[in-house]
């Protein structure tokens, strides 16, 4: 319904979990599309407030009460309910795998990610198992400076799709599972979805900077309370069963809602909701347009403010 709600996958795999056919469908509700330490300023905030805010954790279900959020839930993350489908048509996920399976900071058409490239392939090659692997986001994939230093060091480059593809997260669980470790230079989705999958995880690498018409720099403080409160995370790392219940923690495992609850809020068993969600979905597209539902584009039609467009200098630190 709203831009981010079918961002990778995410609406695909609750339908399946629901035992709904036809595909895709909109739903009448928010859907947190990715993993935060904390609740971004106005996320949750809206209008429309009859349709719910689905969120993952139970921290996140905190912070958004104590923000004065109406009408939220924690439901679990999209990806535990991807794993549930999975792992039980494949009795529980594989041990093993060979390899390190990395994932950069990325960046967004308007939010140029700036990183020391070389040293984070340095500093994992030093140590971590080899062969490598670096998933590149779809935004970053045109990038000579963001693909060449990987493609010199000889690590195989994979990348799961745009942000709308359906299939996104079917990809990414696949590629884990093909992992002994799964790293990243910060505390993001693909470290907990890692985890969750019985992979050692850790961060680390040259700390990653942002630029753009949204952000400016890095968020020192969350970096450092990403330390505070993962501090093994940030060293020798994560492994067993320790990884996988934080991970379980942070995706919100405990939250996951039966199949027919699932449904019921996500507006699948109200004609009236349906209905609603696919007239929101339509105004939604016509005033954002298709490209930013597909991460091609961070320019949402004639309302964004035209000094906001032009992208940064694209010259690499790394």
């Amino acid at each position: 319904m709203i831009p981010d709600n079918n961002w990778y996958g995410h609406r695909r795999i609750l339908a399946e979990y629901c035992g709904l056919r036809g595909g895709d469908r909109p739903a009448f509700a928010g859907i947190m599309h990715g993993w935060q330490l904390a609740l971004m300023p106005g996320q949750g905030n809206r209008r429309l407030t009859v349709a719910p805010h689905l969120v993952w954790n139970r921290r996140h279900l905190q912070q958004a009460r104590e923000a004065g959020v109406e009408n939220v839930h924690a439901v679990g993350g999209p990806f535990t309910y991807l794993c549930a489908l999975l792992d039980s048509r494949i009795s529980g996920p594989p041990a093993g795998g060979t390899g390190t399976l990395v994932f950069p900071f990325h960046g967004s058409p308007l939010k140029r990610v700036f990183q020391d490239r070389e040293g984070l392939i340095r500093g994992v090659e030093e140590r971590e198992e080899a062969p490598f692997t670096v998933s590149i986001f779809s935004s970053d994939l045109d990038r000579p400076d963001v693909v060449r230093p990987f493609q010199e060091a000889g690590w195989r480059v994979v990348s799961f799709g745009r942000r709308d593809d359906p299939a996104f997260l079917f990809r990414l669980y696949a590629e884990i599972l093909t992992h002994r470790t799964v790293l990243a230079d910060r505390v993001g989705s693909g470290i907990w979805y890692g985890a969750y999958l019985g992979r050692s995880v850790r961060v680390g690498g040259p700390r990653p900077g942002q630029q753009g018409s949204a952000w400016v720099g890095l968020d020192e403080s969350a970096v450092l309370r990403e330390r505070d409160l993962y501090p093994e995370l940030h060293c020798d790392g994560l492994s067993g069963k320790q990884a996988r219940e934080i991970a379980a923690e942070e995706l919100g495992a405990d939250c996951m809602l039966p199949a027919s609850e699932l449904e019921s809020l996500l507006g699948w068993r109200s004609t009236w909701r349906r209905g609603a969600a696919q007239l929101v979905a339509t105004a939604m597209e016509l005033k954002f347009g298709r490209a930013y539902r597909a991460g091609t584009d961070e320019r949402p039609g004639p309302w964004r403010l035209r000094k906001e467009i032009a992208p940064p200098n694209e010259t690499s630190r790394g």
